[in-house]
């Protein structure tokens, strides 16, 4: 059975789903990514890709000398999504495959990812490293009485996610609570004012914050409680201050797309969004770029083998990663010496791979970067000793 943690079109992907690939697992480990069509006649195309993806990784494993049994226990469970038209349906911009004899993953990213295959003795995590915080993914939570919507949405695209568990509307969340009774409202152009027959309003209130506590309570189990990815609320601005002050979303940013969501189109909204998260995004990343530029010579680490080295001995604080061709070379498993290598061969491991992996299991911060932002080395380590 392969594990997949759904939400829209895309997989929720993080640090902890990285390590565990990054972690030792029995091999062979097969790494298999491909691009995949949101829409249109294309997408037909995609279970065919898959189906050819695994037939290319079934001969290099045979030409590896693995019994045929073998390879069936590897990649049967992904075999079966090829004519799995439920999975189909919900395409995104990638498709990333992770199998092993006891071991299957797989991510929908919205990354455009590349034909490719490994086979090998562990996975590859590179191409997956823009998902991890610095990347342009960010949430929106559009909320008026009426309805109550979730987007996904990245620099170029928003794609509105199933609410469940998140209540859709007042009426849901408050499960007919005579709420109705206590207070009234009016439009006024995209926003909504407020009148109560309460005490001061305060029956009025009430009502709106056991509707909003019961949309975070959605949100935090629907996304999680980390907040690895910002959230922009869009709503009137009565709404705002009051969620964000229950909330239990740590990744809330402090503006607003302010106005009656019930008013706008996902189109609108991204585009009033976009300007406003897009600091935040942008933030951890070019703090990293910063300290690596101040950092004095002897904490910076640019040569490959002495940036594994001190990867493994935990010695990394942050690690600058650049996309780049492998680099390949080996560890000695006896004296830990780690040498370069000219090319691929039977023992042979990317050291960029290790360099990331043994990084992120010793639970320091990972960022890819522009190959301009490190325009000699595809790979740079501020060292914490």
């Amino acid at each position: 059975m392969v594990k997949q943690i759904r939400i829209g079109g895309a997989d929720l992907v993080g640090t902890e789903d990285l390590k565990e690939l990054a972690s030792p697992h029995e091999g062979p480990c097969v790494s298999i990514f491909m691009p995949t069509n949101r829409s249109g006649p294309d997408t037909q195309q995609d279970p065919t890709l898959l189906s050819e993806l695994l037939d290319d990784a079934n001969d290099q494993l045979s030409s590896m000398g693995i019994e045929q049994s073998m390879i069936d226990a590897i990649l049967g469970p992904h075999r079966a999504l090829v004519d799995d038209g439920e999975f189909w349906r919900y395409p995104a911009d990638g498709l990333a495959l992770y199998c092993a004899p006891s071991f299957h993953r797989l991510f929908r990213v919205q990354l455009p990812l590349t034909r490719a295959i490994s086979t090998g003795t562990s996975f590859q995590i590179r191409p997956l490293l823009p998902l991890l915080a610095g990347d342009n993914r960010f949430f929106l939570l559009a909320i008026s009485q009426n309805h109550v919507k979730l987007y996904e949405a990245t620099r170029d695209r928003i794609a509105e996610l199933k609410l469940s568990p998140i209540p859709g509307s007042m009426d849901q969340a408050l499960e007919g609570e005579e709420y109705r009774r206590e207070f009234n409202f009016r439009s006024v152009g995209r926003a909504i004012q407020y009148f109560g027959s309460g005490v001061g309003g305060e029956v009025d209130k009430q009502s709106i914050e056991r509707f909003l506590r019961a949309i975070d309570h959605g949100v935090v189990e629907r996304l999680g409680a980390e907040g690895r990815h910002p959230l922009v609320l869009a709503s009137v601005a009565y709404y705002a201050p009051l969620y964000r002050a229950m909330s239990r979303y740590p990744n809330i940013i402090e503006e607003t797309v302010e106005g009656n969501a019930d008013y706008e189109n996902p189109r609108e909204l991204h585009e009033r969004a976009w300007p406003l998260v897009r600091p935040y995004l942008d933030t951890a990343r070019q703090q990293a770029l910063t300290r690596l530029r101040e950092a004095p010579t002897a904490r910076i680490a640019t040569l490959i083998t002495d940036v594994v080295a001190s990867a493994r001995e935990g010695g990394i604080d942050t690690l600058l990663m650049a996309p780049a061709p492998p680099i390949w070379g080996r560890i000695d498993p006896a004296t830990e010496v780690i040498e370069e290598l000219d090319g691929p061969s039977q023992d042979a491991e990317d050291l960029l791979e290790c360099a990331a992996a043994y990084t992120l299991l010793n639970d320091e911060k990972v960022f890819q970067v522009e190959p301009a932002e490190l325009p000699e080395t595809s790979v740079a380590a501020i060292l914490r000793f």
